[in-house]
């Protein structure tokens, strides 16, 4: 816990951790239940394991095509720039999620995020080893390696629970506005205080 303490005294770093926990939380909290969600957009006489796993699919695909284009971006433009722009197309792209009427538009709107999420990590490990000592790094991404961690066991537990009330479509919207949120402390703590703190 000294080591959190530590770190803590980075401002930045806690919302970079957050940028973390909530993409992890977002991905995670539909995931088991989105096989229900293509059965009732695609109708029950279709192979839905196929369709389910073709949208979660879609999602790694465009991720894994646009990360060495954006980390290549943020190397030009900075981290701060790809982080916010990262995360406004993300939370934008949850929401529409909620709304669509087929499951060629859920496929559609998932390849989308997934585009925008290629910036995210990539952006934070930039900008957690910017604003991190030299003798602190191992432990800031073990951190942030813990928040992924974490979103991954809540988004599991905690949107289970909220579907029961909400929905599906609710969690859509739910996730989409707390990254929305989480680019706005984001932007406030990083541009508080832009400079590097990195020491030797």
């Amino acid at each position: 816990m000294s080591g959190l303490k530590e770190l803590n005294k980075s401002p930045q770093l806690p919302a970079l951790f957050a940028v973390t926990f909530l993409l992890q939380f977002a991905m995670i909290s539909p995931m088991s239940l989105l096989p229900l969600y293509v059965q009732k957009l695609h109708g029950s006489d279709v192979n839905v394991a196929f369709w389910a796993g073709l949208v979660g699919a879609v999602t790694g695909l465009s991720n894994m095509a646009m990360s060495p284009i954006l980390g290549k971006l943020s190397d030009r433009i900075g981290p701060h720039k790809v982080l916010t722009f990262s995360l406004i197309g993300t939370g934008l792209m949850l929401i529409p999620q909620a709304f669509v009427q087929t499951v060629w538009q859920l496929i559609l709107v998932r390849f989308m995020m997934g585009v925008f999420m290629g910036g995210l990590l990539p952006s934070v490990n930039a900008l957690i080893r910017s604003y991190t000592s030299d003798s602190m790094i191992s432990r800031a991404f073990s951190f942030n390696t813990s928040t992924l961690a974490l979103g991954n066991m809540l988004g599991a537990i905690i949107g289970g629970f909220m579907a029961g009330f909400i929905g599906i479509e609710g969690l859509f919207i739910v996730s989409g506005g707390l990254l929305l949120l989480n680019m706005v402390w984001v932007r406030f703590k990083l541009y508080n205080k832009p400079a590097s703190i990195r020491e030797s």
